[in-house]
């Protein structure tokens, strides 16, 4: 059996795209050294901001306490599973 590879690509308030891999089991998106997604220049971005855990159907997304994360319909997304190919903001 083949292990799948997942990825996210973020744009940055300059248009900038970057694509990083996620990490089997857990990764954490921050602007903490730390964290395994380091995203610097974003006041909204905490130190460690939100939990990814991919899985092969969708990709489970957790923020921390106090750090909203919007769906495309402008819905609070916290503690549940996004769809591959959904945008999210901060």
């Amino acid at each position: 059996m083949s292990e799948t590879n997942f990825s996210i690509a973020i744009r940055n308030a300059h248009g900038e795209r970057q694509v990083h891999d996620l990490k089997a089991g857990e990764t954490i998106l921050g602007c903490d050294t730390a964290s395994d997604i380091q995203v610097s220049g974003d006041p909204a971005l905490l130190p460690r901001h939100v939990l990814m855990a991919p899985r092969q159907e969708a990709c489970w997304v957790s923020t921390t306490r106090g750090a909203p994360l919007w769906g495309e319909r402008g819905q609070a997304v916290e503690g549940e599973f996004v769809p591959w190919g959904a945008r999210l903001r901060l």
